[in-house]
């Protein structure tokens, strides 16, 4: 199980593959902001040789993968699911709970009741950023998707026009942090803003032309991102490297769109894909909790920066794998643990009722 790379009523290859490919995306970024320092918590970044460089246009390639997730959510619509929500809950806790408790074995550090409050509550004290606000997105896509079924296409094109306007335009140039809670895209508004994107583009697209040039637009949009960056470090403030990098950025924005419309159109088969694709949000709590960061994921990059040249950039390949697989292998023991509690639960707790609130239609539903 794994919610917010993986809807149940998405089976389609083409999208499993994609979430594959997303997630050895994320690895290979974390890598490189938290690796390298590009544009992480050292917003002053400097250019000092070709390898800044090349850490650059890799970043400006695969920032897109967060917003690219979300909006496979939005195109094949969120169908809640208390069970999922529960799912959550416990893989969530699971994977806060073995890290912790590993890192104290290793290291001798406390394990006292404040951290147990947020080993235990994982999904709303911010351990994972990409959880809490896709858990927000979960939790209000029953009264979207109501909203968004009522609307004709004009209202559905205004709300969306309105949200790109706040999320990609004034929230990205004025409002990173403060009323508009756009926070540079890591927040519920710009979820919900993507969310909305993907409902409109399955609804009223014209998805052959779209398909036609999503590559391009991908690579063209990628590069044109990298040639801001790189010019934003040289010219503009000390935030150089992190503003035109944010996930509300409009050309990160379009990188996203083009590769799901990319992928979508793809026709091959692998039953490899389809039994990985269903574990790739383990993969992500495994590697990008805090600690595994600070003192696994600095040190393999580390480890590559013994070699020189293209040998350091195969090395990091390398990693990506490495640690995608190590978190795949992990998921799916996790998967057999935790999925038959997760039934229990719903069945216990009667929590299934909730899952049937939205389904009726409503009264005077204006179609088009």
């Amino acid at each position: 199980m794994g919610v917010p790379f993986k809807e149940k009523t998405v089976r389609e290859f083409n999208i499993e593959l994609l979430r594959i490919f997303l997630m050895l995306m994320i690895i290979g970024y974390h890598l490189i902001v938290h690796g390298a320092g590009v544009g992480g918590a050292n917003d002053n970044y400097i250019i000092t040789d070709n390898y800044s460089v090349a850490y650059i246009l890799l970043k400006s390639f695969l920032v897109i993968a967060v917003n690219c997730f979300v909006f496979i959510s939005g195109f094949y619509r969120i169908s809640f699911r208390s069970r999922t929500v529960i799912s959550l809950m416990l893989q969530t806790t699971f994977y806060a709970l073995i890290i912790h408790l590993g890192f104290t074995l290793l290291t001798g550090a406390p394990f006292g009741l404040r951290l147990l409050v947020n080993i235990f509550l994982p999904l709303f004290n911010g351990t994972w950023w990409f959880i809490t606000a896709y858990l927000g997105l979960y939790l209000v896509s029953p009264l979207l998707n109501k909203g968004i079924d009522s609307c004709i296409r004009e209202q559905l094109l205004f709300v969306l026009v309105v949200f790109t306007v706040l999320n990609a335009f004034v929230g990205f140039l004025f409002s990173s942090e403060g009323v508009l809670g756009t926070n540079g895209g890591f927040s519920l508004i710009s979820f919900v803003h993507i969310y909305l994107a993907g409902r409109y583009l399955n609804k009223y697209s014209n998805h052959a032309i779209l398909q036609k040039w999503s590559a391009a637009v991908y690579l063209l949009s990628s590069a044109a991102l990298f040639v801001l960056v790189h010019t934003s470090i040289a010219h503009l403030d000390s935030k150089g490297i992190v503003r035109p990098l944010n996930d509300n950025h409009p050309l990160v924005l379009l990188s996203a769109m083009s590769l799901f419309v990319f992928f979508r159109n793809l026709r091959l088969q692998s039953p490899f894909v389809n039994w990985a694709g269903t574990c790739v949000l383990g993969v992500y709590l495994l590697h990008d909790h805090p600690l595994v960061r600070e003192h696994v994921i600095s040190r393999l990059f580390s480890w590559s920066q013994h070699y020189s040249g293209y040998q350091h950039f195969l090395a990091l390949l390398g990693i990506t794998v490495l640690v995608f697989v190590t978190g795949l292998l992990v998921d799916k023991v996790r998967e057999m643990l935790l999925a038959p509690v997760a039934g229990y639960l719903v069945k216990w707790f009667e929590l299934h009722q909730a899952d049937h609130l939205f389904t009726k239609e409503t009264a005077g539903k204006v179609k088009r």
